[in-house]
């Protein structure tokens, strides 16, 4: 959906998510299994456009769980 690449880490459940050039602002990450019941899900995925990103999610057959919203002096947030 978003042009990411994964790559397995190790023996567990781990893998590196690579976001796109590492000379441009981006954030990679990791997706893991829960460490702690407590642990907060947490994405950020930078678009260039959101309307047609949640088109693509929901024809994709995703749900969009938080309403696009405004977030000052930055963008928005879906």
């Amino acid at each position: 959906m978003f042009g990411r690449n994964f790559q397995k880490f190790g023996d567990e459940y781990y893998w590196m998510a690579m976001t796109g050039d590492e000379k441009l602002p981006g954030i990679n990450g990791v997706i893991m299994k829960k460490q702690d019941p407590g642990q907060p899900i947490v994405n950020s995925i930078d678009v260039s456009d959101i309307n047609a990103y949640i088109l693509k999610i929901e024809k994709a057959g995703g749900l969009i769980v938080v309403p696009k919203m405004p977030i000052p002096t930055v963008g928005w947030l879906a």
